[in-house]
This record gives structure tokens, C-alpha cells and sequence, in this order.
């Protein structure tokens, strides 16, 4: 965790959730999820719950992050009436790192200057 939220002005909250399906599919081959810099906010959060889970193998790049949290916290500056929001919670990642400052890492890392091509080598490499 970081330093900075080792004090006692932060609260921190673990909850876990189980939900079992009322039909389990009998799926049992390997899934991949392929992931670059361009997923963040909703779409990491689906790569974050994969990667805590294990329910996938995480393929590509780095994710952007900041999809494990709360809604955001909505506010108005009294003067102005400016509108304003922000993240009220932080979500880490299980090294304790903030999931909206370095995102999600792959698995499996795979280079590429499209998404096209890293998947390309994600299929020669199963091969």
C-alpha cells in the first residue's frame, strides 16, 4: 500500500462478493483477454476483476487504469456554481499499488504497434 494512505486519515475497505451462476457453463479451454493502453475506467475494471480472479490469462500492455472504484463524487463551488468531480475512493491493485496511477499489467506482455498485430503473436505463440 502506499505510503501515503498509511495513516489514520484514510479508511480502508475490502469487500468481497461472491455470486454463483444458477446455469455454470462447463467451459474449460483458456481464455485471453487482450489489453493495451487504451483500456481504462469500465473496461479496466472488467481486466482487474479477470486478473484478481484468474478467470483469464491478461494479454498485451499495460492497461490506462482507474476502473476499480466508486462512482465519482460530485460537487459545486459555492462562488462560481462550477461543477466538479472526482474519484472519492482509490482501488489498489493486489501489490498494493493504485490501480488509477499504474493500471493493470498483463500476464503475459506482448509488444506491437496495433491491437492487430499483438494478437497475431498471441496466436503464433499457442501454435
Amino acid at each position: 500500500m502506499p505510503q501515503e494512505f498509511q495513516n489514520k486519515r484514510f479508511q480502508i475497505f475490502e469487500e468481497t462478493i461472491t455470486i454463483s451462476p444458477d446455469n455454470p457453463v462447463n467451459f474449460r479451454s483458456k481464455i485471453f483477454l487482450l489489453v493495451d493502453k487504451s483500456v481504462f475506467s469500465s473496461v479496466e475494471g472488467f481486466a482487474y476483476f479477470v486478473k484478481s480472479t484468474g478467470r483469464a490469462t491478461i494479454v498485451g500492455q499495460r492497461t490506462h487504469g482507474d476502473g476499480v472504484s466508486n462512482d465519482p463524487v460530485i460537487g459545486m463551488l459555492p462562488e462560481s456554481g462550477m461543477l466538479f468531480r472526482f474519484s472519492g475512493t482509490a482501488g489498489f491493485n493486489p501489490d498494493g499499488s493504485i490501480n488509477a496511477e499504474v493500471g493493470t499489467m498483463p500476464d503475459i506482455e506482448i509488444e506491437g504497434r496495433n491491437k492487430d498485430e499483438r494478437l497475431k503473436k498471441l496466436i503464433n505463440s499457442l501454435n
